[in-house]
């Protein structure tokens, strides 16, 4: 730790993840998005490579809850005849996939929930979103500070849509911020890499592994 302009201010990752102050975001690791049966797979999308990260995050939640570090997971929420969208929302959902109509994780339904690996247990927080940003229109800021938060270490999908958002909205209102590069995941290889090289100019980007090794010390 060192002083600037009279504040003390984290210069290592083992302080920035120390598990006192730290809290494990897993965004969106739902079964309409990840299982083979859920409407992105219907619907023709490959979730094989956001898919491959489940045993990799389940591992990282394992430890994090060993290590005493808060685990919050935060679950995409469409309310049924589109009560949750705009028309600017469905115009910008519809950008990326318009074949899904806007169908997918509704409230109530199989495909809401978190895939059977990652199921939340007693003190673990969920937080439901209806835009990419986990901080938009939610309590997800309040909960945090709550339990004296000051870092969030993020994982889950997409890499360059809902982990992106999530991060750098976090970084704004003045988290430290460390995102598990392995432990996330897109539909497309190139977008993960790309966004993961622009977050690593002003977050720490890391691996599970280097997160383990710290939260067993």
């Amino acid at each position: 730790m060192h002083e600037v302009h009279g504040k003390q201010v984290f210069d290592s990752l083992s302080e920035v993840v120390d598990p006192a102050h730290t809290a494990l975001l897993i965004v969106d690791m739902q079964k309409d998005f990840l299982d083979p049966a859920g409407a992105y797979a219907r619907n023709g999308d490959d979730v094989a490579l956001t898919g491959a990260i489940v045993p990799v995050v389940v591992d990282l939640v394992r430890q994090a809850r060993e290590a005493g570090v808060l685990v919050a997971f935060t679950l995409n929420t469409t309310l049924p005849d589109g009560l949750s969208d705009s028309p600017a929302w469905v115009y910008f959902k519809n950008h990326a996939r318009p074949f899904l109509g806007g169908e997918y994780t509704l409230t109530g339904t199989w495909g809401h929930e978190l895939v059977d690996e990652l199921a939340a247990q007693p003190g673990d927080l969920q937080v439901l979103k209806h835009r990419s940003d986990a901080f938009v229109g939610t309590d997800l800021d309040n909960l945090l500070r709550a339990n004296g938060v000051q870092t969030v270490v993020v994982a889950g999908i997409v890499t360059n849509g809902c982990v992106e958002a999530t991060v750098r909205h976090a970084a704004f209102i003045d988290y430290y911020t460390v995102v598990a590069g392995d432990a996330c995941a897109s539909a497309s290889q190139r977008l993960h890499d790309i966004t993961l090289e622009f977050l690593s100019a002003r977050h720490d980007v890391v691996t599970a592994d280097q997160l383990k090794k710290i939260w067993s010390a």
